[in-house]
């Protein structure tokens, strides 16, 4: 399982592509590896204005859910994936 975070693609020594990614989960088989993430977004686009919004916006829908709802689980996966992108960006 892989929490939202900072995603690295090394094309070559020199290369390095770095992207903000949602949770996800880490498949391994023999000598390659498959990544499966809920949502990517190259660093360089991300606006942290827009970000804290949806913080906001997470943090509030969290307050109103009522605990061990549904809704209340979706806006905890938000405010962690807004507050790792806002490190990012």
């Amino acid at each position: 399982m892989l929490d939202p975070t900072e995603l690295r693609l090394h094309k070559s020594e020199s290369e390095v592509l770095r992207f903000a990614q949602g949770e996800g989960f880490l498949q391994m088989s023999g000598t390659h590896a498959l990544v499966l993430v809920d949502e990517v977004f190259p660093i360089d686009e991300l606006d942290a204005g827009t970000i804290a919004d949806r913080l906001r916006e997470a943090e509030l829908r969290f307050e109103r859910a009522e605990a061990d709802s549904e809704e209340a689980r979706q806006a905890a996966r938000d405010r962690r994936r807004y507050e790792a992108f806002a490190k990012l960006a």
